[in-house]
């Protein structure tokens, strides 16, 4: 979900080098919009998430849905009970009542069904969808399609799109590579590879950010760069804000006009690591995603 988010970096980025300001300023606002639609319109909108079920992987999980909520265990009354249940790492789903109207990504479920990171479930006018947390933790996310967040939402909020904010930054590998854990908004403890760490000046200030890996994406060129700035708890999100940086060698861009809010910033129900101490930078990042602004 994080690459929901920011997917647009990349060639963000590539358009600030190779384009006038003007193009790079517009093709940013562009991606913005397109951003908005996506928060409005999808079945799967970080806003419209309504239950999670964390689960250890390995443990079988019971859920109940009718037309008012969604539980875990299995209540009779419930027109719709599903079981998840592991055969060694893969999760699979058993409809234990209702089974006619459920669908996997628009297809019907029969019998004992292999269930696949980000498949779709569609019970009712909810979605649900199953995902690894940690080494130990699975995660089914239940999704509201009528949410009235989604039906409500106006648009996120930014600063103005603002060069400056786009700067070189060395990159300095950590020669250990050491594996570290970050607690999350849910407290969960989320592994990561500590991977390097980015030099760069703005606004005459000497800053240092640390870059982290997922230990399964080691040889990505994303650089994941939670960060919290002195705008953090004002404009912007209080828990702080995300970068994705591409790795270039031993030089690397950082755009702040890229900087995204986490998913728990709009819903609780997301789990988001927090930005470590280390990445509490002592100067105001006055571009990038504000803090948003929940619609009543």
């Amino acid at each position: 979900m994080r690459r929901f988010l920011s997917i647009f970096a990349t060639l963000i980025t590539f358009f600030a080098f190779s384009y006038p300001q003007e193009d790079y300023i517009k093709k940013i606002e562009e991606q913005r919009r397109e951003k908005d639609k996506r928060f409005a319109t999808s079945e799967v909108s970080p806003l419209s998430p309504v239950a999670h079920f964390h689960f250890d992987i390995g443990s079988p999980l019971k859920i109940s849905i009718s037309e008012s909520e969604v539980k875990e265990g299995e209540f009779e009354d419930a027109p719709h009970i599903l079981k998840f249940f592991w055969e060694g790492k893969n999760l699979f789903l058993e409809v234990l009542k209702g089974e006619e109207e459920i669908k996997i990504d628009g297809a019907s479920v029969k019998g004992k069904t292999e269930i696949k990171e980000g498949k779709r479930i569609k019970v009712c006018h909810y979605v649900l969808v199953y995902t690894i947390q940690t080494e130990s933790i699975a995660r089914i996310m239940v999704y509201d399609v009528n949410s009235p967040a989604k039906k409500n939402f106006k648009g996120l909020n930014y600063f103005p799109v603002n060069p400056a904010y786009r700067v070189k930054a060395k990159l300095i590998k950590n020669p250990n590579m050491e594996k570290v854990k970050i607690l999350t908004y849910q407290n969960i403890l989320k592994t990561f590879v500590k991977y390097g760490f980015l030099e760069f000046e703005i606004n005459g200030v000497k800053c240092r950010l640390t870059a982290f890996k997922m230990p399964d994406q080691i040889d990505s060129k994303e650089l994941f760069v939670p960060f919290k700035d002195k705008t953090s708890g004002n404009e912007t999100y209080s828990a702080g804000r995300f970068l994705d940086v591409e790795e270039e060698g031993d030089e690397c861009i950082i755009d702040f006009n890229l900087a995204y809010n986490p998913l728990c910033s709009y819903n609780p129900h997301w789990n988001c690591p927090l930005p470590p101490k280390e990445n509490e930078l002592n100067v105001r990042i006055e571009a990038g995603e504000k803090v948003y602004l929940k619609e009543d």
